[in-house]
């Protein structure tokens, strides 16, 4: 069962790269003079960003690990559910299904909250993009 959890992570590290670079590409420079106006019409029209601030970068960067996390918890979640099930009664291997379970739990509680307490900051703070302040001025 190891094996397979160092697999599916190991799998997941080899797609982070594709992922990071398809986000970023998203927000490069649309003011080079290779690319003709009707590329730079069609940039407009759907909405991508000429300019691309460090605060949205790290967003982005974020989301896409947050987007992870939520994998790695819905992974150790089945997983644990199927140790569960397939204990057959054996106490030993039900506590550690419980135990796999409940520390994703506690993993999913802790990235939630560090997730709130930076888009907090975010938007507190003045390069987040926010007001500048708590009153949004």
């Amino acid at each position: 069962m190891k094996n397979i959890f160092y697999s599916i992570i190991i799998g997941l590290f080899l797609i982070l790269p594709n992922i990071v670079s398809a986000s970023l590409a998203t927000t490069s420079d649309f003011n080079s003079d290779k690319i003709d106006s009707q590329t730079k019409a069609f940039a407009d029209a759907a909405g991508i960003s000429q300019t691309t601030s460090l605060a949205f970068i790290i967003a982005t960067i974020i989301q896409v690990l947050l987007g992870f996390l939520g994998v790695i918890f819905l992974i150790l979640t089945i997983v644990s559910g199927f140790k569960w099930m397939t204990a057959q009664g054996n106490d030993d291997e039900v506590k550690k299904a419980k135990k796999t379970l409940t520390n994703a739990v506690i993993g999913l509680v802790v990235v939630l909250a560090a997730y709130i307490i930076t888009s907090t900051l975010f938007r507190i703070l003045p390069f987040g993009g926010g007001g500048g302040g708590v009153a949004g001025g």
